[in-house]
């Protein structure tokens, strides 16, 4: 598990890799909800990479009777948050690499443990016109686009008829063959999903493509000492013009989000109708663009299940 730090931000393109440096108080910027660091209660099973809360609590010398918050639990939705599926060596970040072995065994763990695989869609339907979900419902979700999630993650997910949402940058996935910028990084495009392989994957009725902005995940100047903070969440600040307008703000965001909404309509025949936020950062102002623009569910990286009191657009994800 990583936790917010107090040094420089240095914003990689995975939604974990986003570090905060403590600022001096500045005028008022949107109000964002910020993910927690995790403590994992088992760390004994990190090895298996599998997140230590969904185990049942455990009581010294065995397991403890069943609870009144257990059978709670049975009909909180689970989701959680890949990227790549990957062997360490191969990976992009390793440290938020999970590997098609230790992938299997999870999906495998959770379907022998009684979790159900549910879709983005099937979600939308609970929260929008109250449809049960199945006991124990599990939503699997990628972020950012990575190829292997078509090489190594998708025939996984057929041997587990498990669905999965991906979130997809348009800027990236518009980016020509050849090098391309990742956050502070350079890759290579075809690290990157291609539009042929999207299609495939939603072809198989199993996956569907979400949005995860055009171009906002990234960092822009947040303050006069020009600290870099997320593009969605931050009032951007300009010297000698100070902060943007929170009108200026909302639209940007809505230009933005409507971009990425029109190019998955042109490539995919269809408009995004889940978010994944960047960075796993939102607020008001963003879940209120998202909405308008029919995605009206969206997954940040606030750690635990999600009952009913959790808003549809900032879903939690492990």
């Amino acid at each position: 598990p990583e936790s917010e730090v107090a040094r420089p931000m240095t914003l990689r393109a995975s939604t974990r890799a986003a570090t905060i440096q403590r600022q001096p108080i500045v005028p008022p910027a949107p109000s964002t909800r910020q993910r927690s660091a995790r403590r994992p209660r088992f760390p004994w099973l990190a090895p298996l990479g599998v997140a230590a809360w969904l185990i049942p609590a455990m009581a010294a010398g065995g397991i403890s009777a069943p609870t009144t918050q257990d059978s709670a639990s049975a009909h909180q939705l689970v989701v959680l948050a890949y990227h790549e599926i990957a062997e360490p060596q191969d990976a992009l970040n390793p440290e938020l690499a999970v590997s098609p072995a230790q992938f299997r065994a999870q999906l495998a763990w959770m379907q022998a443990d009684g979790y159900h695989f549910v879709s983005a869609e099937q979600v939308r339907l609970a929260r929008r016109q109250g449809r049960p979900l199945p006991s124990k419902p599990l939503l699997l979700t990628f972020d950012d686009g990575f190829s292997n999630v078509y090489s190594a993650a998708f025939p996984i997910l057929r041997h587990f008829h498990a669905p999965a949402l991906l979130g997809l940058v348009g800027r990236w996935l518009e980016t020509p063959p050849g090098p391309m910028v990742y956050g502070d990084q350079t890759i290579q495009r075809s690290r990157l999903l291609s539009w042929w392989q999207i299609r495939e994957l939603e072809r198989s009725g199993l996956v569907e493509a979400g949005s995860h902005s055009f171009d906002l995940h990234h960092g822009i100047p947040g303050n006069p000492q020009g600290d870099s903070q997320p593009a969605l969440t931050t009032r951007a600040y300009t010297a000698g013009q100070g902060y943007e307008s929170e009108a200026a703000y909302a639209e940007r965001l809505r230009r933005d989000l409507s971009r990425n909404s029109d190019l998955l309509l042109l490539r995919l025949g269809h408009r995004p109708r889940a978010m994944i936020w960047p960075y796993g950062r939102f607020n008001a102002t963003a879940e209120r663009q998202a909405a308008a623009l029919g995605m009206t569910v969206g997954f940040g990286l606030d750690d635990g299940a999600n009952d009913d009191s959790v808003p549809a657009g900032g879903l939690r994800r492990v």
